[in-house]
């Protein structure tokens, strides 16, 4: 997607890019190339099967921000007024659900087997995680400041390397269905 909204599409790294009919603000595909999802700038979801499907208007929200994992089955969004949606495929019989998130989040992002949800909060540099796993998982984030921070389960820092030059610290803040990863700068 360009700043004018186009929309291109490339067949591999070698390839070149290729226009595609519509206009979006936001593209998002499945891991698969099946299921392509975007927002437009009217805060309308489309989504469309392959790059050679149509573009389907999705009906009961108005978003900002989409992600889908790599195989179509799980949606989530973050709706205009930064509250966090989830859907389970293309399918209309089975609408957007509202999941519980006591933050404004601006983007949200999913992982591959669609189990690990990531938001970023509205207006900061605070990352979420928004739903627990059944065990602890081994995580890390690279921050803008090109640091790298690895944790398990929702306190435990397991280590953090830190380039050259740069002076942060961190703190994991646990809340009702989320870990917050904040950076803080001295």
């Amino acid at each position: 997607v360009n700043s004018i909204d186009d929309i291109y599409h490339r067949n591999g790294p070698k390839g070149g890019w290729t226009k595609i009919w519509g206009s979006l603000t936001q593209v998002e595909i499945s891991g698969d190339g099946k299921h392509i999802w975007g927002v437009n700038s009217i805060n309308d979801v489309y989504h469309r099967s392959g790059k050679k499907g149509g573009w389907t208007k999705v009906t009961g929200a108005k978003v900002k921000h989409v992600t889908v994992n790599h195989d179509g089955t799980a949606i989530w969004a973050v709706d205009v007024d930064g509250n966090v949606l989830y859907r389970e495929g293309r399918d209309d019989s089975e609408p957007w659900q509202s999941k519980d998130c006591d933050r404004v989040l601006s983007k949200v992002q999913v992982s591959g087997d669609g189990q690990h949800v990531w938001g970023l909060e509205e207006g900061s540099n605070s990352i979420y995680y928004l739903n627990q796993p059944p065990e602890p998982v081994l995580c890390a984030i690279k921050t803008v400041h090109k640091t790298y921070l690895r944790f398990q389960s929702n306190q435990d820092i397991v280590d953090q390397q830190t380039s050259i030059g740069s002076h942060e610290k961190f703190e994991i803040v646990q809340g009702d269905g989320y870990v917050a990863i904040k950076s803080k700068i001295f």
